[in-house]
């Protein structure tokens, strides 16, 4: 019962800071076309890319997910996918131990932070392309199917990333 009360609350408090927008105005930026790739950005500058079929070709794990969506509500379904270190390694190695944190930005302007360190948790982060063995569908863009960033650590959905096209990475100077 207390969680609950604690998972209404926060979600309401959650709804209240996305309608109130903090008493700003606060437009999503404006996503690019899914294309089948995933770019690693630094300093505006494409560093490494990863293809759709290069993420699928890599082992790939299922994961039974149950988490909160703000416009589906509770959401319980398999996702298969790729881990993103594993994608990383494949990318470039080096990223994951010459940058501290990235940013997943979706084609729909959504975007979610992390630390290196959560990339680097066994089962935490992953990109999936399947939910309940259907390819994910595209928000925008000639691809043969989404990519949605998901971390499982994350109770409530809030960073996981759909449509995922970017990644950019940063570390502190």
């Amino acid at each position: 019962m207390r969680k609950l009360v604690f998972t209404s609350a926060f979600s309401l408090l959650l709804l209240l800071l996305l309608l109130c927008g903090c008493g700003e105005n606060f437009d999503l930026p404006e996503g690019r076309d899914e294309d089948g790739t995933l770019n690693f950005i630094y300093n505006d500058e494409i560093i490494a890319s990863v293809s759709f079929e290069q993420i699928t070709a890599l082992p790939n794990k299922s994961k039974n997910l149950q988490y909160q969506s703000s416009s589906l509500g509770e959401v319980k379904a398999e996702f298969t996918g790729a881990a993103l270190s594993d994608i990383i390694k494949l990318a470039d190695e080096d990223i994951l131990d010459d940058y501290d944190s990235l940013t997943a930005y979706g084609s729909d302007g959504y975007f979610s932070t992390l630390t290196m360190d959560e990339v680097k948790q066994l089962n935490n982060v992953f990109i999936m392309y399947l939910q309940d063995g259907e390819y994910l569908p595209v928000y925008k863009g000639e691809a043969e199917a989404s990519m949605r960033l998901i971390v499982t650590n994350d109770a409530f959905g809030i960073r996981f990333t759909n449509y995922l096209v970017d990644i950019i990475l940063t570390k502190e100077e």
